[in-house]
Formats: C-alpha cells, structure tokens, sequence
C-alpha cells in the first residue's frame, strides 16, 4: 500500500530519521494554492489538518488521515478523515493506525472474504492480489453495495488514466478469477452496473 504524506520539507526530514520503508511511503510538499489533481496517486493520503479542510470533499480518490492540533479533529472527522493524528505523532503510529486499511472483513454471498493487504483468503484457502487488484478491491470495499464509477477506478489504478481505458475491466477480471478459486458463487457478489462502473455486494463485518 502506497502512503503520501503531505507535509513541509523541515518535518519530512524529522520522519526520514525514524526511518521509512521507501517501497511503500513517500513525501509530498504541496505549495500555496495545491489542488487534489496535483497530489500523486496513492492509497492512503496523510495530511496536514488545515490543507485537508480547504480540498473540496471527496476530491482524493483514497482514504485520508488528517494530522495537526487537536482543535481541528472534530472538523476534519465531519470532513471525512478515516482517522487523525494529534501532533505530535511517529511513523511508528501512523503505522500502527494503517492497518485499519490493510485487515477487513466482509461477507460476500453467505462465505466470510478476510482482507489482509493484499492476501484475500476464506475457509477454502487464500490467494493473493497484485498491486493494481488490490486498489480496485479495497476502492470497492470503501463503497460497499454502492456503484463505484469507472473514472474512480480508472483514478485509483493511476491517475492519468483515460476514464475509457479497459485497465479496470482487466483487474476487475482477474478479481473474479482469484474470487472463483476460493469463494463459493464470490463472482456474483462483484458485479458491472451499467453505465455507472462496478459495485461489491455484501456485509463489512470489521
């Protein structure tokens, strides 16, 4: 899972020297007047309370945790923020509050799909998702039982990405392929809404 977090140069520094796994966290320093469509494409978006506040809702196209003064988290919750963190925080927290992301749990067709990054796996056995596969299920999972337009899809696999392309038609395949080797009737669950992109049908059970 891919993290952007947002922040000034001078603490990007500080959080470098606790070390960082370069794989799968990155630094972004927006300037005065940063709009949603310049942040880099990534699946979970760590920012500071102020910027947060003034993106027009919904415009990142994955979770968001907002950090700064605690007289911001009630605002940033009522925004939309997944979670917050008071300042001061460490990467070893913000590590500890991702996992939200990685583990869920959802019934889908009458079978238990346990999510744990991008291992999907039920009492049949497990399998495990690519890179691609698993930002179009955790999208889906975020939006249970609603339509998830293509552009969505087409923004979380990469963001400069024709809102035509077929890429998720591919990924979308390959899910039900992996869902079909250990999930009874599973393929049902995931299903094309015409005209509006694709839905997952089922329960979130944490």
């Amino acid at each position: 899972m891919r993290t952007c977090v947002a922040t000034d140069q001078k603490q990007a520094d500080a959080l470098m020297k606790e070390g960082v796994d370069h794989d799968s966290l990155f630094f972004f320093v927006p300037t005065p007047g940063t709009e949603a469509d310049n942040f880099p494409c990534a699946d979970l978006y760590v920012l500071p309370a102020q910027l947060f506040l003034v993106l027009p809702e919904g415009s990142l196209k994955a979770p968001v945790f907002a950090f700064g003064h605690e007289g911001y988290m009630v605002a940033c919750f009522e925004r939309g923020c997944m979670d917050y963190l008071r300042e001061p925080w460490t990467m070893d927290e913000l590590a500890a509050r991702s996992l939200r992301i990685l583990r869920c749990r959802v019934s889908l067709a009458g079978s238990m799909l346990v999510i744990t990054g991008r291992n999907i796996a039920t009492e049949r056995g497990s399998v495990r998702l690519t890179e691609e596969e698993f930002r179009i299920l955790r999208l889906l999972v975020l939006n249970l039982n609603k339509p998830v337009p293509r552009a969505s899809l087409c923004s979380a696999l990469n963001g400069f990405l024709e809102e035509n392309s077929r890429a998720p038609d591919v990924h979308i395949s390959a899910i039900r392929r992996k869902f079909r080797a250990i999930l009874p009737n599973g393929t049902m669950a995931l299903r094309a809404c015409r005209g509006k992109g694709y839905m997952l049908e089922g329960e979130s059970c944490g």
